[in-house]
């Protein structure tokens, strides 16, 4: 892991290093297992962290959706 997530996310990383790492690897495993695109799991997670009125996390998922090449209109 070379850069920990914001807020809450980022403390369990620091704090809990060996959960944050099955996290990831429980994320990478369902993401490989699932018949959903990456470009609608991208759209999935930033629609969650709406939902979830999570700031930065809606900050991360937008910010990632732009670099893997989603435009605006996708987004919105």
């Amino acid at each position: 892991m070379t850069e920990l997530p914001p807020s809450g996310a980022g403390t369990l990383a620091r704090d809990f290093a060996a959960v944050w790492q099955a996290y990831q690897q429980l994320g990478g495993a369902s993401a490989r297992a699932g018949p959903i695109d990456p470009r609608t799991r991208r759209l999935i997670k930033l629609a969650l962290a709406i939902g979830a009125e999570s700031e930065a996390a809606v900050h991360s998922h937008l910010g990632r959706a732009q670099e893997e090449g989603l435009d605006a209109a996708e987004i919105r």
